[in-house]
């Protein structure tokens, strides 16, 4: 969002209403139109269930061909982990001069973690990596 907006490109986040309201107003922020897609009955608010994905995905898809735009997807394409090997994980390694014992991140996409971790146990197949989840976190 913050690179579509500098760059002057429209940028749309295609997002469940189990996503949290914070994540949302951000994206509003950065200057993103945001489409909330409902939850699957059942579902539990705060926690996006894989129906629920499912159902982001499919309006995703339709927004995408509706306006012929182009999508990003950082769940299926190689760019997110990608980024984050060659940029984050050398960038810890070097701040730190090498003396990292852990890696620890929450999960979004899961770009960051599988980059990060893959770059720096490259580096030292010693270091432990670890996801963690605030609980009740949404």
């Amino acid at each position: 969002a913050i690179v579509c907006a500098v760059r002057g490109y429209p940028f749309v986040a295609v997002m469940s209403k189990g996503n949290s309201e914070e994540r949302a107003r951000m994206m509003t922020a950065l200057g993103a139109e945001v489409i909330l897609v409902d939850q699957l009955p059942g579902s539990v608010p705060g926690q996006v269930s894989g129906g629920d994905l499912a159902l982001v995905e499919q309006a995703a898809r339709a927004v995408t061909a509706e306006r012929g735009a182009y999508r990003a997807d950082q769940f299926h394409r190689d760019g997110n982990w990608l980024a984050h090997y060659h940029g984050t994980g050398p960038e810890i390694w070097d701040a730190s001069h090498g003396a990292v014992d852990a890696f620890v991140d929450f999960i979004g996409s899961g770009g960051t973690y599988a980059g990060v971790a893959r770059a720096l146990k490259e580096r030292n197949p010693l270091i432990k990596c670890f996801i963690v989840e605030p609980e009740g976190a949404a």
